[in-house]
């Protein structure tokens, strides 16, 4: 009689590790970082290079956190194009860091539709990481870098009365380290311009030090406009991360769509319009601001250091609380 419990009580174990394996082994082999299928936040991040745990945000360095601390009516938003490749390490890296730093605020990702069946373990994992997902078809031809805002803006109006404040995002390589929300209020609407360095200002991207950035303009705008902004060697405006109230951010979307031509919508018109929208205070009207390399907020961070696994900025013993992209050059290692 023992012996046949036993073999039943093993029975039920084979059965049950069988169907835990036929669901989750496609998902579990797409990914390096096995860690990612942990369904509940028990720690903040961390890894070989540095360890969130250890970030200074003591004393004068948590003045940075003076809002509401991220809660349901605060979202995410980003979107996704697949074509031929299923997402990354460095993707899954920042979704997993967004999901521990802000653990109770929504994330939302568009996907348009038609993505390759061999993706479908993406799907289920972003699932499994309390990521929202929302299909759609493009309204009109063009890149997805443009087209993505139209379709934010119809998210935000159709969700606006749960939804308090917003992060517009490249999901693929923004980096949270701490609770980003607890930084702005919905009164804000901020951009942020490609500045790399919080210990001089001069270090920054844009038309004049990144042939890109000129380039798209003049495509898009003229030579002229490239010259003007090129002479007075302004900062490119980031179009991969914003934020802000959700009332002020839809209207910044608004004014944006309304100055699109539809007839350019290729890599690159995003940002050379965002830049030409914000650089001629056309964005002036809703009070929209745009800050470089601080605590809040840095691309990429090629003054930073690393301390014991612990970021700081270069001009203090404060951490950052987010990054689009990331550089440690002390330790030659980055994010991008």
């Amino acid at each position: 009689m023992r012996l046949i419990l036993i073999f039943r009580d093993f029975s039920l174990v084979f059965v049950l590790v069988t169907v835990i394996l036929f669901y989750f082994w496609p998902v579990y082999q797409t990914i390096e970082d096995r860690s990612l299928l942990t369904r509940k936040v028990i720690s903040k991040f961390s890894n070989t290079r540095y360890d969130v745990n250890n970030f200074n945000y003591t004393g004068d360095c948590g003045k940075v956190f003076r809002y509401l601390s991220n809660n349901n009516r605060d979202v995410i938003l980003g979107s996704l194009e697949y074509k031929t490749l299923c997402q990354g390490r460095v993707f899954w890296t920042a979704i997993k860091m967004a999901r521990q730093a802000v653990p109770k605020a929504r994330f939302v990702i568009l996907i348009q539709k038609g993505y390759p069946s061999y993706c479908e373990g993406d799907m289920n994992i972003m699932r499994e990481l309390g990521v929202e997902l929302v299909f759609f078809d493009k309204k009109f031809q063009g890149d997805m870098s443009s087209l993505r805002f139209f379709h934010y803006l119809d998210y935000l109006k159709q969700h606006i009365n749960n939804i308090d404040r917003v992060v517009l995002m490249d999901v693929r390589d923004v980096f949270f380290f701490g609770d980003f929300f607890m930084t702005f209020s919905t009164n804000e609407m901020s951009f942020v311009r490609e500045c790399r360095s919080d210990t001089d200002p001069s270090l920054c991207y844009g038309p004049a030090t990144f042939s890109t950035h000129g380039v798209w303009l003049e495509k898009f705008f003229g030579g002229e406009v490239r010259k003007q902004f090129e002479e007075q060697k302004l900062p490119a405006v980031n179009g991969g991360f914003m934020f802000g109230g959700v009332e002020k951010v839809i209207q910044m979307l608004e004014i944006f769509e309304s100055f699109v031509d539809k007839r350019k919508m290729k890599w690159g018109y995003d940002q050379a319009l965002f830049n030409v929208l914000y650089y001629n205070g056309t964005f002036n009207s809703i009070g929209a601001e745009a800050s470089d390399c601080t605590q809040r907020f840095c691309y990429l961070g090629d003054s930073f250091r690393t301390v014991q696994k612990t970021i700081l900025m270069g001009k203090s013993d404060c951490s950052p609380v987010a990054t689009h992209k990331l550089r440690l050059n002390d330790i030659g290692w980055e994010m991008t």
